[in-house]
């Protein structure tokens, strides 16, 4: 077969051997890792070349400047070679002897020691205080200027750290670019899911919005994209129109009118008045309009719309209509709400349960408190139990959970430190009827705080059902054990499951979801007529041939001949149906998402199931709208934390 008539730099490509095509070598990327491998002629670098242009830009130019040098090396050796007259003599290149960088260089992350330009600084330092959240007078402060002035070294005399206005120009330039182009990239997508929420802080209040969507891949199952989009400041009361308007705008800034298959949002009265007056339900999602809904003071305090409005079938007379997205409440929301609504607090207020109920939990609360106020008394906690306590937060009921379970481990280990610990705080010890009590306690919440935790990750849709589902029969095994306490509970907990997601449980929408999805399939479906019927949604969505989602044309030109005019019908019957090979695909045990099926895939696994993205976000502005920066305009706060919140996305 022939060697390579080239040599390559071994620090970015190492020889595997030849490729399977005459001709070919096959190399190996050391900048990417991994044991794909690129395919490359013996005479020619240009698949390599393209390799490096197409993933690691910022090496193209140290590359050709290699192969520049190597190739003047190659021609030296082929005239000596052609002087000497011996034929035998075999082009054989070596590597250029590696420079190693200065330190200066190699800590500014400039490969192989260039020289750095102002150009490069800004970026660098633009970077940094961005993706570190950090103040823009940050970069006026000596002891920066002295670690940068210290790293670029004989630099510092042709760049200098500019103020902090260029900095903040120079973030609207980058906001700007950044923006256009996570339009660009939505744009290619089919589908997009948007979560809301609304926020406040500082005495100002907001909206914030991101955007998830999923991309196509060649070989693999489609990816989830994230991004944080909007983040605007929300000025008097946060009514149903002031919500229509905001969100309408924010789709037609971004171009998703057309696209957006849910907007995901809390129960909270506002929101769902907004969708019920303006959303479009379309057939293929879930209906949000029926069910409970929460009033304002179980889930926005800071938003004073009155239930009673609800009522109203349309909007009231003189208000402006808006164009929005068919509507879904999260379903993260809605577990919580299980967890601390009247249902459950009603079952742990009988006499079965209440007074040991209530005994255990002021016991604990005042242990939390404690901690939380007193240093003493937590130096005291580590280190008689070896940890400190997991406090509870009022707004996620799952840490209340993580915290009884805190309790219930360190109680198992050490029952008598804790007893000890008690004691000093002049509190009773937990007795076992207490103790009896935090254990039942703790299995029957043990599937919902599991299935909130999943709910809230960066999920699909098809994750909603088999969740609900294994948290149903979780909750019936636990039923199947003599419990002394809470057995009232557990009935609370399950009526109200079925209530507050009946219409999920009978939705399509979420039926195909789950069995097109790689990791559930059908498994979490045991009645046959139920699965029987999800075929046939499955079935209805499918095109009925692989790229066969356009009716067949008729033959462009006329014939007379009797076989020609059959072959339509010899050809559609060597196509393959899409519904037997998803029931191929559903019985297997392949977790990826074929070619066939990646378009419905997208459809209706687009939308999540919670909207805890958007709360993230708010964690992020939390930590940009700091004390110290409560005087940030509006504009520059979402540009920060829009800046901070994509900083994953800047390289794409």
């Amino acid at each position: 077969m022939g060697e390579v008539d080239y040599a390559v730099p071994d620090e970015y490509f190492q020889l595997l051997g030849p490729s399977k095509k005459d001709g070919n070598f096959r190399f190996k990327c050391l900048l990417c890792g991994g044991d794909k491998s690129i395919s490359a002629h013996q005479k020619s670098r240009l698949n390599l070349r393209n390799h490096i242009t197409s993933k690691h830009k910022g090496s193209v130019a140290n590359y050709d400047a290699w192969c520049r040098e190597n190739d003047k090396r190659g021609k030296r050796k082929r005239k000596s070679a052609d002087d000497s007259n011996d034929a035998d003599v075999q082009l054989v290149s070596k590597s250029p002897k590696r420079v190693q960088p200065s330190i200066s260089s190699a800590l500014m992350g400039i490969p192989g020691g260039r020289k750095l330009t102002q150009s490069m600084l800004d970026k660098y330092i633009l970077e940094y205080i961005t993706d570190s959240i950090l103040p823009f007078n940050h970069v006026e402060s000596d002891a920066f200027k002295s670690f940068v002035e210290n790293l670029i070294g004989s630099s510092s005399k042709q760049v200098r750290i500019k103020g902090r206005t260029t900095y903040t120009n120079r973030m609207k330039e980058l906001f700007q670019s950044q923006k256009k182009s996570l339009i660009d990239s939505m744009e290619k997508a089919d589908y997009v899911c948007l979560t809301a929420d609304h926020w406040s802080a500082r005495g100002r209040g907001f909206l914030g919005i991101t955007a998830h969507w999923l991309s196509k891949e060649q070989d693999s199952s489609p990816t989830r994209e994230n991004a944080c989009i909007a983040l605007r400041r929300i000025t008097g009361r946060c009514t149903y129109d002031v919500l229509g308007k905001e969100i309408e705008s924010v789709m037609a800034e971004y171009g998703l009118q057309s696209k957006v298959s849910h907007c995901v949002t809390d129960s909270g009265s506002n929101f769902v008045k907004a969708f019920k007056v303006f959303a479009h339900q379309e057939a293929s999602g879930p209906s949000q309009d029926q069910g409970d809904i929460q009033s304002a003071d179980e889930e926005q305090p800071l938003v004073a719309e009155p239930v009673n409005e609800l009522l109203t079938e349309g909007p009231e007379e003189g208000t402006e209509m808006y164009d929005l997205p068919p509507h879904f409440r999260c379903a993260a929301h809605r577990l919580n709400l299980i967890a601390t609504g009247p249902a459950a607090t009603e079952a742990l207020g009988n006499p079965r349960c209440k007074t040991v109920y209530r005994s255990l939990m002021a016991k604990l609360s005042h242990m939390w408190n404690k901690q939380s106020r007193s240093t003493v008394v937590a130096d005291k906690i580590r280190d008689q139990l070896g940890r400190l306590l997991i406090t509870p937060n009022a707004t996620r009921w799952n840490s209340t959970y993580d915290a009884l379970s805190r309790v219930h481990i360190i109680f198992k280990e050490k029952k008598a430190d804790f007893q000890s610990l008690l004691t000093s705080e002049s509190l009773r010890p937990i007795t076992e009827n207490e103790e009896r009590f935090l254990g039942e306690f703790l299995r029957v919440f043990r599937p919902l705080a599991l299935a909130l935790d999943i709910l809230q990750g960066n999920t699909e849709a098809g994750y909603l059902l088999p969740t609900l589902q294994v948290v149903k029969e979780e909750w019936m095994e636990v039923g199947q054990h003599d419990l002394e306490y809470c057995t009232g509970l557990l009935g609370a907990l399950q009526a109200d499951l079925n209530r507050r997601f009946e219409d999920e449980f009978e939705s399509e929408f979420f039926q195909i979801a789950a069995a097109v999805h790689p990791v559930f399939k059908l498994s979490w479906v045991s009645d046959d007529e139920k699965k029987t019927k999800i075929r046939q949604a499955v079935k209805a969505v499918l095109p009925d041939y692989e790229g066969d989602e356009q009716e067949h044309n008729v033959s462009e030109a006329p014939t007379t001949s009797n076989q020609s005019f059959f072959q339509r019908l010899k050809d559609k019957n060597k196509k393959k149906n899409n519904f037997d090979l998803w029931a191929g695909w559903a019985d297997s045990e392949d977790e990826k998402v074929p070619p066939f099926l990646q378009n419905v895939f997208i459809q209706y696994n687009t939308t999540m199931p919670s909207s805890a993205a958007v709360e993230r976000m708010f964690s992020l502005a939390g930590r940009v709208l700091s004390p110290t920066r409560a005087l940030l305009s509006d504009a520059n706060f979402e540009m920060c934390v829009f800046l901070g919140g994509n900083r994953n996305r800047k390289d794409e």
